[in-house]
């Protein structure tokens, strides 16, 4: 399934969406645990913070302790500040208005969002692809477990793209990886909307192009308990 949706947002919903993705930038969980997470100290919570510490570093000690868990977080957090890009968990009772909106043109069952944001400026590798070929599926599960599972849905949103942008389409393949189902150009203010396990990647292009990764979970994703 894909589906395309162009003008999504009305330009004061687009400006606001710009400005509370923004603000949520940085934030791992969401506004209200994320602090929680890294400051309670007691087993249960660390509990919780080990398997995320253990996805954001691999063959972490179970027996580390609070303040070394802690530092891998924090060091994440500086990452996902100087970084273009950056992923995080936002819970639905978190939902702005505007990315609502977003997720309402084909909506789904969830119990959350994991977002990554994309603010990018001519972007080559290899001089051919910009992102290769993947499926968005749950790392954190994949690194602890082996098991791939992927969300529903994939929804890319574009809020900005340069007019004179050259490239970076967004090339969706079937599930054997081998045959083009679409290929489609980033324009602003379009959605996309894919079943969540069809491999795709980004072509490298010229110019600069702002989008959102959101993808619904009904359960929150390892890397975020």
């Amino acid at each position: 399934m894909i589906k395309v949706f162009d003008n999504v947002l009305n330009l004061g919903e687009l400006e606001a969406f710009a400005s509370d993705m923004n603000m949520l930038a940085g934030v791992i969980t969401c506004p209200h645990t994320d602090r929680l997470l890294k400051s309670i100290i007691i087993e249960d919570s660390l509990n919780n913070l080990r398997p995320r510490a253990n996805c954001l570093k691999t063959g972490i000690d179970y027996n580390v302790n609070a303040n070394e868990i802690k530092r891998i977080l924090d060091e994440r957090d500086v990452k996902m500040h100087d970084a273009s890009h950056f992923g995080q968990w936002l819970t639905k009772r978190h939902f702005p208005e505007s990315l609502q909106k977003i997720i309402s043109k084909n909506p789904v069952e969830l119990k959350g969002v994991e977002w990554w944001g994309y603010d990018s400026i001519d972007v080559k590798v290899d001089g051919k692809i910009a992102i290769p070929v993947h499926v968005d599926y749950d790392g954190g599960l994949e690194m602890l477990t082996g098991e791939v599972v992927c969300p529903e849905l994939t929804y890319v949103f574009y809020d900005m793209v340069d007019e004179d942008l050259e490239g970076g389409d967004l090339v969706i393949y079937e599930t054997d990886r081998n045959n083009i189902i679409d290929t489609i150009k980033p324009k602003s203010n379009r959605l996309i909307v894919f079943s969540g396990g069809l491999p795709h990647e980004v072509l490298s292009f010229n110019g600069r192009r702002r989008s959102y990764i959101i993808l619904p979970w009904k359960n929150r994703p390892r890397e975020f308990l």
